[in-house]
């Protein structure tokens, strides 16, 4: 008997940690999202900010005509329930403006979000071309945008790239920046533009990623896919907590039956071996 009180002892220490962990997890869970302040993007209609929007980055930078006096600006939080609140968009008057984007959680929690918007004076210099080398520029060529993007792919680490870019004045300089001892990820190339005292700067933010056909890689590139998968989903499961309360009753119900189960096997085990002792000593 003593080995069954151990065994049962055994059986409950695990139900109550397996609901212990379960409700620890889906608080936590509940916490972190409603302590969520993050943004899930950023962008400014008709422009593009540099570098590209990372929800842990705080700080963007814009380039806009010098006749343009307000901006439409896009941001989305990362939690549905938190609120988004953005100032400094309208009445650009000054060359350098703070367009200020602030995000409060559920619990009140603010992170604010910063886009220092410069004015580029219309002095008539501008690009009439602009291209690189292996890719595609992903916006238009327009005299109303300074910054754009453009993503490239390769199978070997890229170092340098070949920039086209062309003024609209003959006796204009051409210097590019940034265009050389790229990495993988994001770079920053810088397109500055004089004729005189005149000058105008244009940014190209390239994403490259370097495509390496090895097994091994993709193997775990795969597991972890389906990994954060799973995790997203538990996560989003767990938002929910309705759900949460009936996958623990549901927990608790199933473990309960298992030992009541194993309870009774014990006990009609423990049952049949004393029969059978009893049975050796009448024999005897």
């Amino acid at each position: 008997m003593k080995k069954s009180n151990t065994i049962l002892v055994c059986i409950l220490v695990i139900i109550f940690l397996s609901i212990g962990i379960t409700a620890t997890f889906a608080t936590n869970t509940t916490n972190s999202e409603h302590s969520n302040n993050f943004l899930k993007s950023l962008s400014v209609e008709g422009y593009t900010i540099s570098p590209e929007f990372n929800k842990y980055n705080l700080t963007y930078y814009l380039v806009i005509p010098s006749g343009v006096n307000s901006v439409n600006v896009l941001a989305e939080a990362e939690n549905e329930n938190a609120k988004t609140k953005i100032t400094g968009n309208t009445k650009l008057s000054s060359k350098e403006n703070t367009i200020k984007i602030v995000v409060t959680a559920q619990n009140k929690t603010t992170k604010t979000y910063n886009i220092i918007a410069t004015k580029q004076e219309d002095n008539g210099l501008k690009l009439t071309e602009l291209a690189i080398e292996g890719t595609t520029i992903n916006e238009p060529l327009s005299d109303m945008n300074y910054n754009y993007t453009a993503d490239l792919k390769s199978d070997k680490d890229l170092t340098d790239l070949k920039i086209t870019a062309v003024a609209s004045m003959e006796s204009a300089s051409v210097e590019i920046l940034g265009d050389t001892g790229l990495e993988s990820g994001e770079n920053i190339v810088t397109i500055i533009l004089r004729n005189g005292n005149t000058v105008t700067t244009y940014e190209i933010t390239v994403n490259i990623t370097v495509e390496k056909t090895v097994i091994t890689e993709v193997k775990n590139n795969a597991i972890i896919g389906t990994f954060n998968k799973v995790k997203d989903y538990v996560t989003e499961f767990f938002k929910d907590e309705n759900k949460t309360i009936a996958v623990l009753v549901a927990v608790a119900v199933i473990l309960f039956i298992l030992v009541v189960i194993l309870i009774i096997k014990i006990h009609n085990k423990n049952k049949v071996e004393q029969n059978r002792e009893n049975l050796r000593k009448r024999a005897k």
